[in-house]
């Protein structure tokens, strides 16, 4: 399970080194919930309304507790956020992206890079991606309350995934220069391309590109792996980061 939270691209695996919601420290598991086991739970929790409702009163944001951003985090698993609940964005939507995917939805990660206009500070951000019973895509993130409080929001709906990043952009007053995904269920269309030209001629635009790596491919963590070239790529599925 834990593969399905690897980004595949490398300025996925960035985001941990850049300031914002990417950031964030090592925290103490609290008393576990007093609603049951983890899966108990999650079986409760078959609509995105009834999910954010329950995460806003039982997940915190890590400034929330410490008061500030900690060095040196690494994201939890579902299961073992569950009993943490405290934890940032990639915490909130790898949770909240399970829970939708355990009732049905067609889901997926969506990570961006934005610039801060006001200092030139990058942040990243990390949401839960969905498309309702329309077809149509909706999204759920993590809001600041008026008190710092660790709050819930569905946003939507859109067409297409750039009008979700265009959403973003207007919320957080960022300017997002980069973004990718990361699925559970399917984002866009599938394409089987025969060939690398025939690949070359298929994927014409970003969202596309990204779509067939992230059904495709698969990173390699091997220190001593070996460039390749894109055909070779295309051929065994398989790369480094660098």
């Amino acid at each position: 399970m834990k593969k399905k939270y690897f980004f595949v691209t490398l300025f996925l695996v960035l985001a941990i080194f850049l300031t914002g919601c990417s950031g964030g420290g090592i925290v103490t598991p609290t008393t576990e919930t007093e609603e049951g086991d983890f899966q108990e739970v999650v079986n409760l929790f078959d609509t995105p309304e009834k999910l954010v409702e329950y995460m806003a009163k039982n997940f915190k944001h890590y400034v929330e507790v410490y008061g500030e951003p900690l060095d040196g985090y690494n994201p939890y698993l579902p299961e073992d956020f569950f009993y943490i609940r405290v934890g940032n964005c990639e915490d909130f939507s790898a949770f909240s992206s399970y829970v939708l995917d355990q009732h049905g939805y067609n889901v997926f990660l969506l990570y961006y890079m934005g610039l801060e206009d006001e200092n030139g500070n990058i942040y990243g951000h990390t949401i839960s991606v969905f498309y309702d019973e329309d077809g149509r895509l909706k999204y759920i993130t993590n809001v600041g309350g008026p008190n710092m409080e660790t709050l819930f929001n569905i946003f939507g709906s859109f067409n297409t995934i750039e009008q979700v990043i265009a959403s973003e952009e207007v919320r957080t007053g960022w300017q997002i220069f980069l973004y990718g995904f990361t699925y559970l269920g399917s984002v866009g269309e599938q394409m089987e391309p025969q060939s690398f030209e025939e690949a070359i001629n298929q994927l014409s635009t970003p969202s596309k590109i990204l779509n067939y790596m992230t059904r495709n491919f698969q990173s390699t963590t091997e220190l001593m792996y070996s460039t390749q070239s894109p055909q070779q790529l295309f051929q065994t599925r398989e790369g480094g980061l660098f």
